[in-house]
């Protein structure tokens, strides 16, 4: 949804920072988490 609505501004003219610093917040946020989804499930398949 960010992504369609940063090319849509930037068809437009409109400045398409916000919405890509929005993905870069989403990215940074997730990160942390999927790291410790992989490591938990690592364990889980080692047991």
């Amino acid at each position: 949804i960010f992504g369609v609505g940063a090319v849509e501004a930037a068809v437009t003219g409109q400045p398409a920072q916000p919405h890509l610093l929005v993905l870069g917040g989403l990215l940074l946020g997730t990160l942390p988490l999927g790291l410790w989804a992989s490591t938990a499930a690592l364990r889980q398949a080692l047991e």
